[in-house]
C-alpha cells in the first residue's frame, strides 16, 4: 500500500516505550504452591525456600498432583492434553526466565491500527491466560498508599466474593460497596492465606485449601490460579502491614491489578453520543 493504515502519535510511542521499559518477575510463593521440581521425570526435594532452585539439580516444573486432579488435567482428551501443554509451556518459561535471567524480564510490545498496545509474547505477561496473569509481579515494588489499598480492596472482592458469599448475598458493582464486603471478610481471606503461606503442607491439607478456594476444572477464562496468586501477596502485606502499625504508606508491592473494560465498544458509543442511561450500563458512570 502507497499510504500506511495509520500513524502512531507522539504520545503513543511514549506510552510504548514505558511499556516496553516495565520490568516484571516471577511470585515466587505462588510457584512454589503450585508446582513439584522435577528432574529426568522424578520429583526431587523442593527447597524450602523456590528462591534457592539455583543450587539444586532440575530441569522443569510441573503442576502438583493436588492441583492436577481438581483443574481436571488429568484427562487424556484432546483440549485437555491442548490446556495441559500450555501449562506445561508456561512453566518451562518461567523456569528459563527464573535460572538465566535472574527473575527480571522485560516484554516487548507493539500497537495495532485501533491503537491498541499487545505484548509479542503472550506467555507470562499481563494479556495471557489465568496462570500468565497470577506469575507475574512488577519487578520494581512501590508503596500502597490509600489509593493502592483501595484497588487491592476491590480486586479481593472480585476473586473472592463467589468463594464467601452467603446464600442470598447479591452481588455489588460499586467501589465503595467492594471495599466495604473486603474489609468485612479480611479476617477469613488472612486466615485461608497463612495457612497456603505454610511450606510443609501435607496433600491432605493441601487438598483441603484447593476446596475452600474451590478449584475445579479448568476454564479458557477463568481465574483460579489469580485466585491464589492475589491472596499470597494480600496475606503477605496484611501481616507486614501489622509491623509497621497499619500505615500503608510503609508498606510496597508489585502486585498487578488486573482490571477489564465493560464492553468496551458500548463505552466510546456512549461516550460519544453523550447517552447517560447507556454509559451507566456499561459502568463509564455510576
Amino acid at each position: 500500500l502507497p499510504n500506511s493504515r495509520f500513524e502512531p502519535s507522539d504520545i503513543t510511542l511514549e506510552t510504548l516505550n514505558i511499556l516496553q521499559g516495565t520490568q516484571w518477575s516471577i511470585n515466587l510463593d505462588f510457584l512454589q504452591f503450585i508446582t513439584d521440581v522435577k528432574f529426568e521425570g522424578k520429583t526431587v526435594q523442593s527447597p524450602r525456600d523456590i528462591r534457592h532452585l539455583a543450587w539444586m539439580q532440575s530441569d522443569n516444573f510441573e503442576l502438583k498432583k493436588e492441583l492436577l486432579e481438581k483443574l481436571e488435567l488429568d484427562r487424556k482428551d484432546r483440549t485437555t492434553k491442548a490446556r495441559l501443554r500450555t501449562v506445561n509451556s508456561t512453566l518451562k518459561q518461567v523456569r528459563k526466565n527464573l535460572l538465566n535471567a535472574g527473575n527480571v524480564f522485560w516484554h516487548s510490545w507493539f500497537c495495532d491500527w485501533r491503537g491498541r498496545f499487545n505484548a509479542a509474547i503472550k506467555e507470562i505477561s499481563p494479556q495471557g491466560g489465568d496462570l500468565s496473569k497470577a506469575l507475574l509481579l512488577f519487578a520494581e515494588w512501590k508503596p500502597i498508599r490509600a489509593s493502592g489499598k483501595g484497588w487491592l480492596y476491590v480486586r479481593a472482592y472480585d476473586l473472592f466474593f463467589d468463594i464467601f458469599k452467603d446464600e442470598n448475598e447479591k452481588k455489588v458493582h460499586f467501589y465503595d460497596e467492594k471495599i466495604a464486603w473486603t474489609k468485612e471478610n479480611r479476617s477469613d481471606l488472612r486466615n485461608l492465606g497463612n495457612r497456603m503461606r505454610d511450606k510443609q503442607l501435607s496433600d491432605d491439607q493441601m487438598a483441603e485449601l484447593l476446596d475452600e478456594l474451590k478449584i475445579s476444572k479448568m476454564r479458557t477464562k477463568g481465574e483460579q490460579f489469580q485466585r491464589i496468586a492475589f491472596l499470597f501477596e494480600f496475606t503477605r502485606i496484611h501481616n507486614e502491614l501489622k509491623q509497621v502499625g497499619g500505615n500503608w504508606d510503609l508498606v510496597k508491592s508489585g502486585l498487578p491489578i488486573h482490571l477489564d473494560a465493560s464492553c468496551n465498544g458500548f463505552q466510546h458509543i456512549s461516550a460519544l453520543l453523550r447517552k447517560k442511561k447507556l454509559a451507566k450500563s456499561v459502568n463509564l458512570l455510576n
